[in-house]
């Protein structure tokens, strides 16, 4: 940090709202997903999340994304704290 600011130098505006090294860029792939828990992609390029409550477990479940965009689709419910 630098002069007193409380944002640290080097950081840039990157998309989406967020901050990080310039040439980094950030855009939004899905929304509507609920405390999400941990997400990954696989070879076809779709992007699947798991979500968990922290104590309410109501909504956990697996989700699938199919390109960034797309509307995610439960394809897993009756889970309880899915976490990777």
């Amino acid at each position: 940090m630098r002069g007193g600011s409380s944002k640290p130098t080097g950081l840039v505006a990157i998309g989406a709202g967020l901050r990080g090294t310039a040439g980094l860029t950030a855009t939004v792939y899905a929304k509507g997903l609920p405390t999400m828990s941990a997400f990954a992609l696989d070879a076809r390029g779709r992007l699947w999340v798991t979500t968990s409550g922290a104590t309410k477990h109501t909504g956990d479940g697996v989700y699938l994304v199919a390109r960034a965009g797309a509307r995610p689709v439960k394809v897993i419910t009756g889970v309880r704290g899915p976490l990777g």
